[in-house]
């Protein structure tokens, strides 16, 4: 039997996905705006030192080499026949950003064949404006992903609704609050994607949406690690994520300067452990507010899931 593709969806058997989520930004306008302009006349002031010390053409060239990172995540109860299943992960793109990506990633892409691609949200890089600037080179990147089940995403702080259609149309099943299931032979996965809970919907409407959704194995996209408690209380194995750019800024050891999460530091970066949960942070594959990286590089990351 053949794995299914990107638009197989969930099958008849299992129970409906629960109601479309209406994305609402949970801060007031001039609250996000506040904040949004007190993070970035900090970085701005940042910006300015770098370029004064001579290190700000180095952070650009740091941002634009990008790499590939591969490795294995072990799982207990990962059903028999994903033993050996990869992920091909990537999020912040921030693809109308001022480093220009597209070209490297599609090189790194062009080497990969994976079973299942998953994009973890910030496909754009402004909080206003026209979103075809981010979703057209989104749509060229894809093209040279290859994949058996396809490619899936869900949306992130930098996001509006009226990206999915766009996105969708590139080939990426978007999944907001709703979940699919992937097979192989008898054994079967549960891919879960829900809203961005950053800046959109409340920890206790996304935790609801989990619990209205069948249970078994399950792997959860969402945008940043601030629903740890909620996934691992609704036995998520596996939590993908992004958000953080991994600090983008670091000290050397790769020590974030800022990690604009709500959680503790530890979860801002690489595989972590939360209670009987896994997870990985990545680096992000773009830039954010200043287009700049130092110690901490952005990545692809290419996962092998193995049945401990």
């Amino acid at each position: 039997m053949a794995p299914p593709g990107p638009q197989s969806g969930t099958p008849p058997s299992t129970p409906p996905a629960p109601p479309k989520h209406q994305r609402r930004v949970k801060q007031s306008k001039f609250e996000h705006g506040l904040i949004c302009l007190v993070f970035r006349a900090a970085f701005r002031g940042l910006e300015a030192g770098l370029k004064i010390t001579g290190l700000h053409a180095r952070g650009r060239r740091n941002a634009a080499d990008t790499q590939l990172n591969r490795f294995d995540i072990a799982l207990t109860d990962l059903p028999a026949a994903f033993d050996g299943y990869t992920i091909l992960h990537m999020s912040d793109l921030h693809a109308d950003g001022p480093i220009d990506l597209e070209a490297s990633v599609g090189r790194i892409l062009d080497g990969i064949d994976a079973d299942l691609c998953v994009l973890t949200g910030d496909y754009r890089y402004r909080l206003s404006g026209r979103h075809e600037d981010a979703t057209a080179p989104i749509a060229r990147i894809v093209k040279h992903v290859r994949t058996r089940d396809g490619i899936f995403g869900i949306m992130g702080n930098h996001d509006l609704g009226t990206m999915i259609a766009p996105l969708e149309s590139a080939g990426i099943r978007m999944l907001v609050n709703d979940h699919v299931i992937l097979r192989r032979g008898s054994d079967e996965v549960q891919l879960v994607g829900l809203d961005d809970v950053h800046a959109y919907q409340p920890a206790e409407e996304a935790a609801a949406a989990l619990a209205a959704m069948p249970g078994g194995f399950r792997i959860l996209l969402q945008h940043s690690p601030e629903l740890l408690d909620e996934a691992d209380a609704a036995n998520v194995s596996l939590y993908l994520c992004g958000h953080t750019h991994g600090g983008q800024i670091c000290l050397p050891g790769g020590i974030p300067v800022m990690t604009n999460i709500r959680t503790h530091r530890r979860y801002a970066r690489g595989l972590w452990r939360h209670g009987d949960m896994t997870g990985y942070t990545t680096s992000g594959v773009g830039v954010s507010v200043m287009p700049l990286r130092f110690f901490c590089r952005g990545e692809v990351a290419l996962i092998t899931l193995r049945r401990a």
